[in-house]
């Protein structure tokens, strides 16, 4: 199967019909139709025809997971809330519909209750109780994760933790090694670790990384491919969708990582095997690359690289597109604005596949 034979991914665009385009921009089958309308670069006229390979992109708002104490609910183990742990944007609130979960009281330890720690082995650590190290929480934690994962798991498209938590904490939780005070930095919470460990792939964040507007960006990027992709899988994945699949995706993945993009390519170019065992391999690729967080400097070669592929465009619109594109790397132009205007080429020279890619048409472009 060879990535670099797609030329027409369709289903790409959210709605419930799903659909291919021509490049010829003439009605190639039965039940194709024709579509003009007028653009900044004159009109344009449109074949396409039913393909039902591809799911439909999922719809916003989508159910994310998080550590509730982060949703204003005083579950703390001292009573408060964490609300300002989150960042405070509308996109998230747009984006994604938060389901709260807070495994210290789901394990019946209360609010307020006595704060616990991780100590013992860095690669196995304990939840203990600070002020009594008799108490172990460990076992309950691990099974509430199993819990959670078997009754809503798959609902999930992507998980929000707090920092620094011994059980929700996903980066760099202290773990003592002894009953002394001198913590190492490298632990995860006993939860966050058992829930991660059983969705390896679900993309995951701490809630004060989403802060670093890079890194808020790779993550809605990731919930939404992933999303989508669970969606596909349900659905029955084939190496035809496999491949409609990566053209939707194929330059959201290079603005964000070309070494990954080059990576997905080769996989693709000498890959023998079913779908299933090709697609294990490109999701982890996939969501490897959108973790990288893009730059004004990467974003702007994608988009040269898709401005590239308009053919049909004259010398001067090109040039228009050029513009913007070294407009939006000096941080003089919206992201959005230089997303439309590549929309109306590619919707102007016929190149729909194009058009329909994620990367210009991703929620907030």
């Amino acid at each position: 199967m060879n990535i670099n034979c797609i030329t027409t991914p369709g289903g790409c665009g959210h709605g419930a019909t799903n659909s291919v385009t021509k490049r010829t921009g003439s009605a190639s089958s039965a039940g194709a139709w024709r579509r003009s309308g007028r653009t900044r670069y004159g009109t344009s006229s449109l074949a396409t025809e039913p393909l039902q390979v591809i799911v439909p992109r999922p719809r916003p708002p989508l159910v994310v997971g998080i550590s509730e104490c982060l949703t204003g609910a005083q579950v703390r183990y001292d009573g408060n809330h964490k609300r300002d742990g989150l960042p405070d944007t509308r996109q998230l609130e747009a984006l994604f519909e938060w389901r709260g979960f807070c495994p210290e009281v789901a394990v019946g330890m209360g609010v307020p209750r006595p704060p616990i720690r991780l100590v013992g082995d860095l690669a196995a650590p304990r939840a203990v109780g600070v002020d009594d190290s008799t108490e172990d929480f460990t076992d309950a934690l691990a099974d509430y994760a199993a819990t959670v994962v078997r009754e809503t798991g798959l609902d999930l498209a992507g998980y929000v933790f707090t920092e620094d938590s011994p059980s929700c904490g996903l980066y760099s939780v202290n773990v003592f090694a002894d009953e002394s005070n001198n913590p190492v930095p490298n632990g995860r919470g006993i939860y966050a670790d058992a829930l991660c460990h059983a969705l390896p792939e679900l993309p995951v964040e701490e809630a004060g990384r989403l802060f670093d507007a890079g890194i808020r960006e790779s993550f809605v990027d990731r919930v939404f491919a992933y999303a989508h992709w669970s969606a596909l899988r349900r659905a029955g994945l084939s190496s035809t969708a496999l491949n409609e699949f990566h053209g939707c995706y194929e330059y959201l993945l290079m603005a964000h990582s070309v070494a990954h993009s080059r990576r997905v390519a080769d996989l693709f170019s000498g890959f023998q095997g079913p779908p299933h065992a090709l697609g294990d391999r490109y999701l982890r690729l996939l969501l490897t690359g959108l973790g990288q967080a893009a730059t004004r400097a990467s974003h702007a070669n994608a988009l040269l690289h898709l401005e590239g592929q308009l053919d049909g465009l004259d010398r001067a619109q090109r040039g228009e597109l050029k513009s913007q594109i070294s407009g939006f790397r000096a941080g003089e132009v919206a992201f959005q604005e230089v997303a439309a205007a590549l929309r109306e080429g590619c919707a102007a020279t016929g190149r729909v596949d194009l058009h329909n890619q994620v990367y210009l048409t991703r929620p907030g472009t």
